[in-house]
């Protein structure tokens, strides 16, 4: 069901399926989004949608918020210790080894909490970045709580403008120019960061 539900993107149907489960419907979706960010390559904007539209916008932030944070955090200790030793030696090989060492010593905490504040990033590239450097897990779990809070809103915000796109046009306008902006500026960040070096 999730896979299906995950690859149709389809919101209504997460919905519908959350509510079927009646007061658990949190409790499940909270388990999804851990699920989904563990796997890290299936998309999750259409659980978050569901959820703000099924528990209300405050609701919503919040299962969604703990969900992607949780399964952030599950995947990084997975990644972690099944495959950093490999990805170093791979690493190590490739020449770029002395590289990804730098980012995460001097700048992963930065790093990760502008890529988890920009809604629509991919997850489960940003939760390897981290697992196979050598940022401190404190300091990923951190970054990402704090920047989870700014990407799952605006995703949640976005997908419900654009459900209801009728009613909400002028802020899916602004929220999209925001996600953008945000994305130029982290782009313009880390290309000032390798200037810089």
């Amino acid at each position: 069901m999730l896979v299906s539900l995950s690859s149709r993107g389809d919101v209504q149907g997460a919905v519908e399926y959350l509510r079927s489960f009646g007061a658990k419907a949190a409790l499940i979706s909270f388990v999804l989004l851990v699920i989904i960010n563990l796997l890290g390559f299936l998309p999750n904007v259409f659980l978050l949608v569901a959820n703000g539209f099924l528990f209300g916008l405050i609701p919503g932030i919040l299962v969604s918020w703990a969900g992607e944070c949780v399964g952030a955090a599950a995947g990084f200790f997975m990644m972690r210790r099944l495959f950093q030793n490999s990805a170093a030696a791979l690493l190590r090989k490739s020449g770029y080894g002395g590289k990804v060492q730098d980012f995460s010593s001097h700048n992963g905490f930065r790093l990760i909490l502008a890529g988890r504040s920009l809604p629509f990033m991919p997850s489960g590239a940003l939760t390897a970045a981290g697992a196979l450097s050598s940022v401190a897990f404190r300091d990923y779990f951190i970054a990402t709580c704090i920047g989870k809070i700014f990407s799952v809103t605006i995703e949640i915000l976005v997908g419900r403008d654009m459900v209801d796109y009728h009613h909400h046009a002028a802020q899916l306008v602004m929220l999209t120019a925001l996600s953008l902006l945000m994305g130029w500026g982290y782009l313009h960040y880390v290309k000032r960061r390798k200037r810089c070096k």
